[in-house]
């Protein structure tokens, strides 16, 4: 994987700088983790403080232009950038509750199409 800088913008304030990168490659689009190790080993930064905001595939080429954010530190990019979490937490699902003899179903059973049995009569 080629990659060439071709902007940089300084942000002193957010404490970060920006960069585009034009990146030519072989085979599928390289993963983010990909980008990470190869600009951290040309700027000569810790993978921690890179964050990619887009990887842009240019259709029907072995090309991508790349956005990417470098901060100072981690509690900076900590403050800016919002983590994505790894695990989607799961909602407990109703169980069948009888009140007063009476069953109550849960959502799930309650959008089951409801199929009568029919004896046959001979």
């Amino acid at each position: 994987m080629k990659i060439t800088k071709i902007e940089e913008t300084n942000f002193p304030l957010l404490h970060r700088k920006t960069f585009v990168y034009s990146a030519e490659f072989e085979g599928p689009t390289p993963k983010k983790d990909d980008f990470i190790k190869t600009i951290s080993a040309q700027l000569k930064t810790k993978p921690e403080l890179i964050s990619i905001k887009k990887i842009q595939q240019i259709f029907g080429e072995n090309r991508a232009k790349v956005i990417v954010n470098i901060y100072s530190s981690v509690e900076d990019l900590k403050k800016i950038e919002k983590i994505k979490e790894t695990k989607k937490e799961e909602k407990p699902k109703e169980e069948v509750k009888e009140e007063n003899g009476k069953e109550t179903k849960t959502k799930e059973q309650e959008s089951e199409p409801k199929v009568d049995k029919v004896q046959d009569k001979q």
